[in-house]
């Protein structure tokens, strides 16, 4: 008898534990914390309409939120006594732009090519497309996520952090020249160490063409196509 009676009783406190504090416990407070510090405003304000709900409702909210938010890529939750909920996320974070020729806002980017949001500027590398850039939570198309990455890599070695998109190609003038036109398919490191290979042999020749530190100094007029197996030099 005093087995089943403190099973009973184990199983009642399980059962209060699980059933019954989840519904009786308000939520006064719901914070936020990222691998950056602070979450993202939208994000915070989004987790404080779930305050005054019943903890269970709260984490029900919380989770289903977070789940489909554009901004968020995994986060986890803490419940803290006596009435608050720590959620603890890892934000994704934009690497690179679109915008288009009529400067309509920028789409910022992250690495798999999900747009994260909108802004009307931008510091990070970008390219620019002739149609509307997409909204929040689309995916760019393989041609624009390969030439942004394209510019991102042309912009930690050249310093130059614009591109166009025009023709089926990327267009890109690095500083003083020359232009260099990419494919938007191919092998973006074969693609790069062409450019490098060519500005070197170059810069060897009597092209006109100097480099000083990390500046190109180059006349315009000079166009490296890369489209070709072969790139052309005009």
């Amino acid at each position: 008898m005093k087995r089943l009676f403190f099973l009973a009783t184990a199983l009642l406190i399980i059962a209060v534990f699980y059933f019954v504090l989840p519904r009786a416990i308000s939520i006064s407070e719901i914070s936020c914390q990222s691998q950056y510090g602070p979450c993202n405003q939208k994000i915070v304000d989004v987790l404080k309409t779930f305050e005054g709900e019943n903890l269970y409702q709260s984490l029900r909210q919380v989770k289903s939120a977070l789940s489909s938010n554009e901004l968020v890529s995994d986060f986890s939750t803490q419940f803290k006594l006596p009435n608050k909920i720590k959620v603890i996320i890892i934000e994704r974070k934009p690497r690179f732009a679109l915008t288009n020729q009529k400067a309509q806002g920028f789409a910022l980017v992250d690495r798999s090519g999900a747009v994260l949001r909108i802004e009307d500027s931008s510091s990070l590398p970008y390219v620019v497309v002739a149609h509307e850039i997409p909204n929040v939570g689309e995916i760019v198309t393989d041609k624009q996520l390969f030439a942004l990455n394209i510019i991102y890599d042309i912009f930690s070695l050249y310093r130059v952090k614009e591109g166009m998109i025009e023709d089926d190609s990327l267009r890109v003038s690095l500083i003083g020249g020359p232009k260099v036109i990419f494919p938007l398919k191919g092998d973006r490191q074969i693609l790069l160490a062409s450019l490098g290979l060519i500005l070197d042999k170059l810069n060897e020749g009597s092209g006109g063409i100097r480099i000083n530190e990390n500046e190109l100094v180059l006349t315009p007029e000079n166009i490296i196509d890369l489209r070709f197996k072969n790139p052309i030099l005009r």
